[in-house]
């Protein structure tokens, strides 16, 4: 099942709220959640069910309230029994928890600094970013090439610039 084909556009009023959610969503969240679809968009539809009940995307379901968005897209699941609803309210929350790479956000951060970009708009406060620019370790250089493999790699041409990089 292509579920890109399911994506549709409802009125906000038609969409409901599951009473039993577990997954908390603080004021704060909300704000940032808004700030995202105000910036960048409503790049992940809520999911529902066949009584467009939601299974996926509470947040953005009360993000889109504070924006007083009228449509939302949403992806409707009517292909999944109680039981697998149930079961993707929980996954869709639990499944996406996982650590940062504290090193590498560093490097977003700094990159996304020296394009004039206000990183706020990422999510992240100001304390945040500046506890994670100034506590974990940018790379100064890029890593150098080892020139004992040069004879190994194949390299290909590109036919409108004539750079070069590895097959």
């Amino acid at each position: 099942m292509k579920l890109i084909d399911k994506v549709k556009i409802i009125d906000i009023d038609k969409i409901y709220p599951y009473i039993n959610n577990p997954k908390e969503h603080p004021e704060e969240q909300i704000n940032k959640i808004a700030s995202s679809i105000k910036n960048y968009g409503f790049t992940v539809p809520i999911v529902v069910d066949e009584d467009n009940e939601i299974i996926a995307g509470h947040g953005r379901y009360e993000a889109a309230r504070k924006l007083e968005l009228e449509e939302l897209p949403v992806i409707r699941r009517d292909d999944l029994n109680k039981a697998q609803v149930k079961g993707l309210r929980l996954s869709d929350n639990r499944v996406t928890e996982s650590e940062w790479n504290y090193e590498q956000l560093a490097v977003e951060f700094e990159e996304l600094e020296f394009d004039d970009y206000d990183l706020e708009l990422t999510g992240f406060n100001e304390e945040e970013i500046n506890d994670i620019t100034e506590n974990y370790d940018i790379p100064e250089e890029e890593p150098e090439f080892d020139e004992s493999i040069a004879d190994e790699v194949e390299m290909i041409k590109c036919p409108e610039c004539g750079h070069e990089f590895p097959k």
